[in-house]
């Protein structure tokens, strides 16, 4: 996992910003554009001095996010946007507050900063411009591509130690409500890198309830234990108040940047 981190040992930054870029010609150095006539996008290295590095390229935005966010929780950069806007404002040691204060600022990007040419242009775009090192970790970084409908970011293959109880959490997304699971893994040996993943646009409470024991399945820790009841007397407090209905009565844990819901869409 050593060619991103090297580049920025040896070449330090003062903070890093995730750009839109375009490819001058074959070979050339990604330049910094419009979003809607952008190639991929880039994290640059940079200093007060003005002077900047490429420290990775993508085609996906989210793929340079994942990136990011490895490089703020291992040196503490801020991460700004290339209109300065900035998404991480301190170091967090915990994993899980980094992804959430990303995925709001994406959130609040994608959504109310971007019209509708800019959003087909954020789509997921295929392979990225090369293989790194470090894809097995951006790999266990969270997947922001719910913000665009993509779905989940659980990757079956990684090898998993442990599967936390989930949340669920509501969230709107362009205007129509969506629930989603937040589960936590903690990762083996080969990638000591616990994180926090999303099953995304889940429309029903049962849909919630599948998703949850999909995960502990596939995971290897196992599911068929859990009933319907007794998935949601395991999880405790943050599915008590929900019913077999479909109400949804605001549960203890939610998202802290989540406003509860009143009930379940139909």
């Amino acid at each position: 996992m050593a060619y991103e981190i090297e580049t920025l040992r040896q070449r330090p930054a003062d903070f890093l910003q995730v750009s839109p870029v375009t490819v001058a010609g074959d070979g050339g150095l990604p330049e910094v554009c419009e979003i809607g006539h952008e190639d991929g996008f880039a994290l640059f290295g940079m200093t007060k001095g003005g002077d900047e590095f490429t420290a990775y390229e993508a085609h996906q935005i989210e793929e340079v996010v994942r990136v990011a966010l490895l490089a703020h929780r291992a040196f503490g950069y801020a991460v700004r946007w290339h209109d300065a806007e900035c998404l991480t404002t301190r170091p967090v040691t915990d994993f899980a507050d980094i992804s959430e204060d990303m995925a709001a600022a994406l959130h609040d990007f994608v959504y109310d900063e971007l019209d509708e040419a800019d959003h087909a242009n954020l789509e997921l775009r295929g392979e990225t411009f090369e293989a790194h090192p470090l894809s097995a970790v951006r790999d266990a970084f969270c997947d922001y591509s719910d913000y665009n409908g993509a779905g989940t970011s659980r990757d079956p293959h990684l090898s998993v130690e442990a599967v936390t109880p989930c949340v669920i959490e509501g969230y709107e997304i362009t205007e129509r409500t969506r629930f989603r699971v937040r589960y936590q893994v903690h990762a083996g040996r080969d990638l000591a890198v616990p994180g926090t993943y999303w099953i995304n646009n889940v429309t029903t409470l049962e849909g919630c309830q599948r998703a949850y024991i999909e995960a502990r399945e596939q995971s290897g820790l196992g599911g068929s234990q859990f009933g319907s009841g007794e998935l949601f007397d395991e999880m405790g407090q943050h599915l008590a108040h929900i019913s077999y209905n479909g109400r949804l009565w605001p549960p203890v844990a939610w998202h802290s940047d989540l406003k509860p819901l009143a009930e379940a869409p139909r």
